[in-house]
């Protein structure tokens, strides 16, 4: 089975303090308990991040295949990260 999880949350840049809106994807064989998902994106509410550094932390907690979107400064940055 293959699992889809998408969060969408908040992080300040570490740059200019702006607040810029992610959407997180994890593509997984595992189940993954929604609670857990939201718990660890509001994480990034409390420091701000670089969003690649983002990326590399939820594949840290969550492993699996990571896509990040983000839109700062009328840039929009995606990443992708698989194991």
């Amino acid at each position: 089975m293959r699992n889809k999880y998408i969060v969408k949350f908040t992080s300040k840049c570490p740059n200019d303090n702006e607040d810029i809106h992610y959407k997180a994807t994890i593509i997984t064989k595992n189940m993954i308990m929604v609670e857990d998902i939201i718990s660890f994106a509001q994480t990034f509410t409390l420091e701000s991040k670089y969003q690649e550094d983002i990326t590399q932390e939820f594949f840290d907690q969550f492993f699996g295949t990571i896509k990040t979107v983000g839109i700062h400064q009328g840039v929009k940055l995606k990443c992708k990260i698989k194991p």
